[in-house]
């Protein structure tokens, strides 16, 4: 059985590019991006060498997969407000009740207060 570092950079595809073999990967829009080209790009942006490489490295590691679309977002967004009108309608039912709880207690309390006084 192969390890699984070994297996997941044989899986990769590799850019030779003079003496640098650097891992890539395709994006979600279908083009190629490796991290030399990153860097390039980092470096043309102002940042160091040093800079460049590091931050396409970390680039190009970042897993696709955690991010989230618009889509998913949207229904995130509309399962979350489902979850607070529940809330506020259960909210509502419980402030219902302790009105209509506290006016009895008055109501009664008022009754007893009569009775005492009013014999």
């Amino acid at each position: 059985m192969k390890d699984p570092i070994t297996a997941k950079r044989s899986s990769q595809k590799m850019v030779q590019s003079g003496a640098y073999s650097l891992p890539c990967r395709r994006s979600s829009l279908g083009r190629m991006t490796s991290t030399l080209e990153l860097s390039k790009r980092f470096t043309a942006a102002g940042f160091t060498q040093n800079q460049a490489e590091t931050l396409a490295e970390v680039a190009v590691q970042l897993p696709e997969t955690n991010l989230a679309t618009k889509a998913e977002l949207k229904a995130e967004i509309t399962g979350l407000r489902s979850d607070l009108t529940r809330l506020e309608q259960k909210v509502d039912l419980k402030f219902e009740k302790i009105v209509w709880m506290s006016g009895v207690q008055l109501t009664l309390a008022l009754l007893i207060l009569g009775k005492l006084f009013f014999k």
